[in-house]
């Protein structure tokens, strides 16, 4: 009875480690995710031809609503009196890769001229940290920190070459396979942001 036992465990895990070759053995296709992190079609920073520092409220406003991924769309203040931040949700037609919650592009205005002009894209997305990571490449140790809450890891790093910031939430204890499967919001802008008072990754949980 015992070596019945043992045979079919053995052949449990030559049959689950047999599935799981073939599964890496397939070519992953990151065509989606390197359109979104890395675009041919407009420069850095760019997401659905809105640009952070060029396109403006209006223009921004038509491209989402052209848009065959896009659903419902509300504006809203975002703080003070004049600037004003657009939500938008997809329609079920975009990338799996996007599916993520309510995304959001933020604005700054000018006073002298009475633009507002595209400041921030910020999206909710399914990428896994590790994928982005083999797109961008190597991991800025200098652009990147993170801040321990009580049983997980806040978790920020900016590609300044590509005007990518991505930001994850992982659970503690926070290994580097953990935080590779984790998928990232995207805050896609030309300015730097600042982690300064983070702490490495290896200093918290």
């Amino acid at each position: 009875m015992s070596r019945l036992i043992c045979y079919i465990t053995v052949c449990l895990i030559l049959l689950l480690a047999s599935a799981m070759s073939l599964i890496r053995a397939q070519p992953y296709d990151d065509h989606t995710i390197r359109a979104i992190l890395l675009p041919s079609d407009c420069s850095a920073p760019c997401f659905m031809g809105i640009r952070p520092g060029v396109t403006q409220m209006r223009e921004a406003s038509a491209l989402l609503e052209a848009n065959p991924w896009v659903g419902s769309m509300n504006a809203y203040i975002d703080s003070g009196c004049c600037t004003i931040a657009i939500n938008w949700q997809w329609n079920g037609k975009q990338p799996a890769v996007l599916e993520n919650g309510t995304n959001t592009i933020y604005f700054t205005y000018d006073p002298n001229t009475g633009i507002q002009t595209v400041q921030n894209i910020a999206l909710h997305t399914r990428i896994p940290v590790g994928y982005a990571i083999l797109v961008l490449g190597a991991w800025p140790s200098l652009d990147s920190g993170a801040l321990q809450g009580l049983d997980s890891a806040y978790v920020e790093v900016f590609y300044r070459n590509q005007f990518v910031h991505m930001t994850t939430t992982a659970s503690c204890p926070l290994t580097r396979w953990e935080l590779w499967q984790e998928p990232m919001t995207l805050a896609l802008n030309i300015s730097s942001q600042n982690i300064s008072g983070m702490k490495k990754m290896g200093e918290v949980c």
